[in-house]
């Protein structure tokens, strides 16, 4: 999966709302975590501080 411009930490509800296709895909199989807000991705880059699952 390619990273996003915007990691999913800085995401916001708004933002969740408005894209939510976009939010869905990039949370799909998530194998990632950040370990500072607990959001979870498929792909490490789109996470701040990104640790395995």
């Amino acid at each position: 999966m390619a990273s996003d411009k915007k990691s999913l930490c800085k995401w916001k509800s708004d933002d969740i709302d408005k894209d939510r296709k976009r939010f869905k895909k990039l949370v799909r199989n998530a194998q990632y975590f950040c370990r500072k807000c607990g959001r979870a991705a498929g792909a490490k880059d789109n996470l701040c501080k990104p640790d395995d699952l």
